[in-house]
């Protein structure tokens, strides 16, 4: 019920068995709709779509609060249900309702943005060492991109961003915004000081 991060050796995966089970280290996993709903992202709704993350960096990243793990990706706003994009809340048991004509069953919220999420690399070190529970961590801040983009149509527009990468050569943030042209999707470019 939010972003995880995942750590495993590349080294574990050479020597892991076809079919067996790779050993990883969870820096960040939040409680799922199955075992509890009591440790989850703030603000979570089940239509949120966390699509890439990067680690970035300013100057040589160092010092602190000059390192952020960053997420991109589509945050569901307002009411959140089961259902159709109409607000059709689909029920558990018959009789189920008819289906709209353009129809996408899934989680719906009454708006979505595209978002940055910011975690402190420090807080992902903490559970690392064992001293913070991998569902504790939280963003220290958030960047709305909707007035970045290009191709948001509608308060019920799904995937505003897509993929993250950072350059940490130059200093260049990079994030795919899907289908901003027609079928072509564009790369947004921030330069990070």
């Amino acid at each position: 019920m939010g972003p995880s991060i995942l750590l495993f050796s590349p080294a574990a995966a050479d020597s892991t068995a076809v079919g067996g089970t790779l050993p990883a280290l969870p820096l960040l996993l939040y409680d799922n709709v199955w075992n509890s709903e009591e440790h989850i992202l703030a603000g979570y709704h089940h239509s949120d779509e966390w699509s890439g993350a990067a680690w970035v960096t300013a100057g040589d990243g160092s010092a602190a609060g000059r390192s952020a793990v960053v997420f991109a990706g589509t945050k569901g706003t307002g009411d959140c249900w089961y259902g159709f994009s109409d607000g059709t809340v689909w029920p558990d048991e018959p009789p189920y309702p008819p289906i709209p004509p353009d129809g996408e069953r899934g989680w719906w919220s009454s708006g979505f943005t595209g978002e940055l999420l910011f975690y402190d690399p420090a807080d992902l070190a903490a559970v690392a060492a064992g001293s913070l529970d991998p569902d504790r961590p939280q963003p220290y801040a958030t960047l709305p991109l909707d007035d970045f983009l290009f191709a948001v149509r509608s308060d019920q527009q799904k995937h505003h961003v897509g993929a993250i990468a950072f350059d940490r050569a130059h200093g260049r943030l990079f994030v795919m915004e899907p289908l901003a042209d027609g079928d072509d999707s564009i790369v947004h470019v921030w330069q990070v000081r």
